[in-house]
């Protein structure tokens, strides 16, 4: 199914209508196209009901380079577990960023511990799945705390107020704002350096105020950052940086 998609992916460059690829479903709760990937369905698109299923192309060629990185990626039949974790993004340049990971075959329920750069799981690494999910609560964790006082203080000082944060795990997204202004952020994000994360944070700010992606919106952005676009095309290139651990079985 792999050669299958790669080829199919290689007729995007072409004008002429794309074959149904990836699989699409139609969803009433949907309010907007959602790609996803999973080792086991492969690529699905979910879309809104009443979609105009022309523009599919489009939006396939809009995430060229995230699709690519899902479909040539080398498929493991188990995650490979890390021995050591990097988090580069942080806003203070004394955060600890580095840990060394040790699996321990015991305890009940399955929790983890943190002691002077050390990861502590105490579940075996004969047991990846679990250890997949315990790291990836983890994760969450991690960017709970690092996240949520980092777009605080921006908010603070760049004057762009916004109502609630939540971190999620999101699969074609960094980061999105509504409009009641709720902002999601993709705990991925700490794996990323920390210029680029701080351009997503501003970016999601300023669209508390364009909730759009107008000529108004990115002078906002520049205002507030003006290497966004060098920032903004980094964001292509960053995908490698996360680990096959991140992913499994979300």
């Amino acid at each position: 199914m792999r050669a299958e998609q790669l080829n199919l992916f290689a007729e995007l460059a072409e004008p002429s209508p794309v074959e149904p690829w990836p699989s699409i479903r139609e969803s009433l709760r949907a309010r907007r196209v959602i790609l996803t990937y999973s080792p086991r369905k492969g690529l699905e698109l979910v879309i809104p009901t009443g979609f105009d299923r022309r523009r599919i192309p489009d939006i396939l060629r809009t995430h060229t380079a995230w699709i690519q990185h899902k479909l040539q990626r080398p498929v493991q039949t188990a995650p490979l577990l890390p021995e050591r974790i990097t988090l580069p993004a942080h806003p203070t340049p004394n955060s600890r960023t580095e840990w060394t990971v040790l699996y321990q075959p015991s305890g009940s329920p399955p929790t983890w511990k943190e002691r002077d750069g050390i990861l502590l799981l105490n579940r075996g690494q004969d047991n990846p799945e679990l250890c997949c999910v315990l790291l990836q609560k983890w994760l969450r964790s991690q960017a709970k705390a690092c996240l949520d006082p980092w777009i605080h203080q921006l908010s603070r000082e760049l004057g762009l107020p916004f109502a609630h944060l939540t971190i999620r795990s999101q699969q074609t997204r960094w980061g999105s704002c509504s409009r009641k202004g709720n902002i999601n952020l993709n705990d991925k994000l700490l794996f990323l350096p920390t210029d680029v994360v701080r351009y997503v944070l501003i970016h999601e700010l300023c669209h508390t105020v364009h909730l759009n992606h107008s000529a108004a919106f990115w002078k906002r952005v520049e205002c507030h950052e003006p290497h966004y676009l060098y920032l903004k095309s980094q964001l292509k290139t960053l995908l490698d940086r996360i680990p096959a651990w991140v992913e499994n079985s979300r």
